[in-house]
């Protein structure tokens, strides 16, 4: 008889044990088919994840972990980062930031690195794994993914040159913040730029006619580009029509057309980058390299 109640009182203390401290996934065989975990793959986070887009900037890097089968499951898993040029691979902190669903149909989990360092060019890999019934899977290390520590979305300090006036022309001295990519804008005919008075409801077309690195040197041909850390001046023509330009104000706004933002995906070498809308808040004194396809394929 006592032999019978220390089996029954062992068999609920088990019971008891993986209902309140083991996650259930584990503890049922069932949960988890697999023998082993596919390789996972590292990818850049998908623009439309549930209306929040992941921005990558020079201090944290995102990326959506996908695998090509579903596992009806949830992963943990282990990063591995080397700056180009090392040999060897280090285990760094990971951050799930968020989990893709119980079926990894679409999206999968967005995981960040939030040591990266500005302007450094890196190589990752990723391992996942999960624990059941006190033994831990792991899977293969995903294929290396190169990823340079810039922002996704440009951001930019903005001055105007030109006092409040009623001027065909106006200068609008603009710096690139460090951990941006390269920028390239047209000039002239190839260029469009779009000044809107929202107080007066009146939007007027113009161009960038020239560019200057020091407001004393102009130039008008060929394309202008912008490096990270780097100030230029633009010299916007509209073709001899008068504006009501309002500086400052909080509703006067630009936006720059035929303009190219060089992320991870791209090179200065690549004719098929991106052309993004760049936006002016004049009031914020902050432009905006909006991304309008992210990411280019």
């Amino acid at each position: 008889m006592k032999g019978c109640l220390k089996v029954t009182l062992l068999t609920l203390l088990i019971v008891f044990s993986c209902v309140f401290f083991c996650d259930t996934t584990d503890c049922n065989a069932k949960a988890f088919k697999y023998k082993k975990i596919g390789r996972p793959i590292l990818t850049h986070p998908s623009p439309d994840l549930e209306s929040k887009v992941y921005y990558c900037t020079g201090k944290t890097q995102y990326f959506e972990v996908v695998f090509k089968k579903e596992y009806k499951t949830k992963f943990k898993y282990k990063l591995y980062r080397k700056k180009a040029g090392s040999k060897k691979y280090k285990k760094i902190k990971c951050k799930i930031v968020k989990r893709g669903g119980a079926s990894y149909d679409y999206y999968g989990d967005i995981i960040a690195d939030k040591s990266s360092k500005a302007g450094t060019t890196y190589y990752y890999k990723i391992k996942a794994y999960k624990k059941i019934k006190g033994k831990t899977i792991y899977s293969k290390k995903s294929k290396a993914y190169k990823r340079v520590a810039i922002r996704d979305e440009g951001k930019f300090y903005v001055e105007t040159v030109t006092p409040k006036s009623y001027t065909d022309q106006i200068i609008l001295k603009m710096k690139s913040k460090k951990d941006n990519a390269p920028i390239k804008m047209s000039v002239n005919s190839d260029s469009y730029v779009n000044y809107c008075n929202n107080s007066k409801s009146i939007c007027y077309g113009g161009q960038i006619k020239e560019y200057s690195y020091d407001n004393k040197n102009w130039i008008n041909t060929g394309e202008c580009w912008l490096h990270p850390g780097q100030k230029v001046y633009l010299k916007i023509d509209f073709n001899g029509e008068k504006v009501r330009y309002t500086g400052y104000d909080k509703k006067s706004e630009f936006e720059i057309e035929e303009f190219w933002y060089y992320n991870h995906e791209t090179n200065y070498q690549d004719s098929e980058a991106e052309m993004r809308w760049f936006y002016i808040d004049m009031h914020s004194k902050e432009a905006i390299a909006h991304l309008d396809n992210w990411p280019p394929y």
